[in-house]
């Protein structure tokens, strides 16, 4: 009896914990450290928001640089592992500040204007913590909470995939550029600059290869033609004119900056298998401080190219 009660209190807190009742279902992981709030049965859109927390339990140490093996010559990730070295396996904490915000807003002017709401992926550690954009070693540091919660985290967009498809399906990575001087807003399809630059680009080794081997368009059109994200982008202005690279402005982003994608358009897009198709979204500063202010014209502006490129190819 005393373990039919024991348990009966286990699933009732993990119930408790996992689900919440607002405008729209939101289960949460341990603690609720990581966040998912359930779309629409219809949509075909995720947004993933893994830098973009603040939680700092003190139950988890804080991740620090990993340590460099000179006889295997990789890094190793885990705390106590001996001299952390910087140069050979430096470990970024940065916050990418209001991103969280960001793919909510995007998210809330979705809804509002196609009455689907997109899932929603959300970390709400702090990066110093837990890195969702990071294979697990370099995310959690062999920290059983912190590995949890990651798990967890990749859990939420699996079963977000899970309710698109076999439809296909578009996840957009939210992060926040930190120190590009070109303050432009830059997408990842795991496509090199080397490879955007000299124009040996490959569907086949993209992020969105699922879109690109099912479109009637060519592969140049919807990467950065008049059938691409950044196409959609420029049309809505982007509040203050703000470039974006690959567009049909710029193709390519020559010396510039550029982000291609890290771990979860790698992983969790159709590069290696699936329907799903995923961008990486790198917004400049200036244009996530716009909501410090409560100023929402970029998140609208994303949200309106965001719905333009989904009604052409999802």
């Amino acid at each position: 009896m005393m373990m039919r009660v024991k348990l009966f209190l286990i699933l009732f807190n993990t119930l408790q914990c996992m689900t919440l009742v607002t405008g729209y279902r939101t289960r949460f992981g341990m603690k609720q450290y990581v966040e998912y709030q359930i779309g629409s049965v219809d949509s075909k859109l995720i947004l993933t928001a893994p830098h973009g927390g603040s939680l700092s339990p003190t139950t988890m140490p804080n991740r620090t640089h990993g340590c460099f093996d000179n006889e295997t010559e990789q890094c190793i990730y885990r705390h106590n592992c001996g001299t952390p070295t910087r140069s050979k396996c430096k470990v970024l904490m940065a916050t990418d500040t209001n991103t969280r915000n960001l793919a909510i807003l995007i998210a809330d002017q979705i809804e509002a204007k196609t009455g689907k709401r997109p899932h929603v992926i959300l970390n709400n550690l702090g990066r110093w913590k837990m890195d969702a954009n990071r294979d697990a070693d370099q995310a959690a540091f062999g920290v059983p909470e912190t590995k949890r919660a990651y798990d967890e985290f990749h859990e939420f967009v699996n079963n977000a995939k899970l309710a698109i498809s076999p439809s296909s399906g578009l996840l957009l990575d939210i992060h926040g550029v930190q120190s590009h001087p070109e303050a432009w807003v830059e997408l990842g399809y795991r496509l090199t600059k080397s490879n955007l630059n000299k124009n040996t680009v490959l569907a086949e080794y993209s992020s969105i290869k699922n879109l690109a081997a099912t479109s009637s368009y060519t592969f140049e059109q919807i990467l950065r033609g008049d059938k691409s994200l950044g196409h959609f982008m420029l049309r809505e202005n982007l509040s203050f004119n703000s470039r974006v690279v690959p567009s049909p402005d710029t193709p390519s982003p020559g010396s510039g900056g550029y982000y291609r994608g890290g771990y979860i358009t790698k992983h969790h897009g159709s590069r290696y298998a699936g329907t799903i198709d995923a961008i990486q979204i790198e917004s400049p500063r200036p244009l996530r401080d716009l909501l410090y202010n409560g100023d929402k014209a970029y998140a609208i502006d994303l949200a309106n190219a965001v719905i333009g490129f989904l009604g052409v190819h999802y």
